[in-house]
């Protein structure tokens, strides 16, 4: 390399050594002989004899009529490539996935709210020291739990299926708990009910991948039991005068269609997930007869409740 460059720069020699060149250039490779050059450009008598002058700073090589290569500019250093960086792509919703369900919540309309007109008709009360009195009230409160299949059918749908039991009990008090101190009067459940139910979920991701926010709808059918005045019959004998005793139905078969609806957040941790849903369900419960404290055999119920679950997907 060192003897080419000499050539390059002393023509006699050069044009002696090569008869014939090929000369790359940045943007052509030409050929000919050379016939003259200097420190600022080369010239080259092509192969229709005309001549070429051609500056030095866009030479890249020379070649000899042989095509052995006899000089190269000094080449700018290759420019590092920077290795494709992966684009972070939200990462695949395990195509299946079980939950367990845990319920706590309360109910209200149909026989529910036949069973506390009942408390509320009876005006049972107590007289405290400072001369104020204070009536019976009722509430109810339902826990339960139950189980879901989801099976994700795009990015952001899912079909869900849950089973679901409840048990809804009434408690009868007096007192608020604060000035003056909560008697309770008896606490028994009034329905156990079992649920299926068949829907859609829908999922967003708008944070991150392992924090969605859910949407459910479901329709389903409920079977169960009521116990009729179960409470009434257990509080009245602490009553002064006593109430007369229920002897009617002690249990009855209760069922009917339901639809409910939810929404909360899923936390994905791998195949875990943990989910917290607000849910509200309608019910329309049948009964096979009439009870003493309603007209109708059929009931039309609310239940509003939250669920707290944890599952595993695959």
């Amino acid at each position: 390399m060192r003897r080419s460059c000499r050539f390059f720069f002393f023509l006699p020699v050069f044009v002696t050594a090569l008869s014939a060149a090929t000369v790359v250039t940045q943007t052509e490779r030409i050929q000919g002989t050379i016939v003259a050059e200097d420190e600022k450009s080369l010239t080259i008598r092509g192969e229709k004899k005309n001549e070429i002058r051609i500056a030095r700073a866009v030479i890249l090589q020379i070649f000899d009529d042989q095509g052995e290569l006899v000089w190269q500019a000094k080449l700018p250093p290759e420019e590092k490539r920077s290795e494709p960086v992966a684009e972070n792509k939200a990462r695949a919703r395990l195509p299946h996935a079980v939950t367990l369900d845990f319920y706590l919540g309360g109910a209200t309309g149909g026989i529910y709210s036949d069973e506390n007109r009942l408390v509320d008709d009876l005006r049972i009360s107590t007289q405290y020291s400072d001369g104020s009195t204070q009536y019976a009230k009722s509430s109810m409160s339902a826990l339960g739990g139950g189980a879901s299949y989801r099976h994700i059918n795009s990015e952001r749908l899912s079909t869900l299926i849950s089973y679901a039991f409840r048990s809804t009990a009434q408690t009868v008090y007096i007192g608020d708990g604060q000035d003056y101190g909560r008697n309770t009067l008896s606490s028994l459940a009034l329905t156990r009910i079992h649920a299926l139910f068949y829907g859609k979920e829908a999922s967003f991701f708008p944070l991150s991948e392992n924090l969605s926010f859910d949407l459910v709808g479901q329709i389903g059918y409920t079977l169960g039991s009521y116990s009729p005045l179960v409470t009434y019959n257990d509080y009245r004998v602490n009553l002064m005068p006593v109430p007369v005793q229920y002897t009617g139905i002690q249990t009855a078969t209760i069922h009917g269609p339901a639809l409910r609806v939810a929404g909360g957040v899923t936390f994905h941790s791998g195949p875990w997930q943990f989910r917290l849903l607000g849910y509200y369900q309608l019910s329309a419960l049948f009964l096979q007869e009439r009870t003493v404290i309603s007209n109708s055999i059929s009931s039309l119920v609310h239940d509003f409740y939250g669920a707290v679950s944890l599952g595993y997907g695959w």
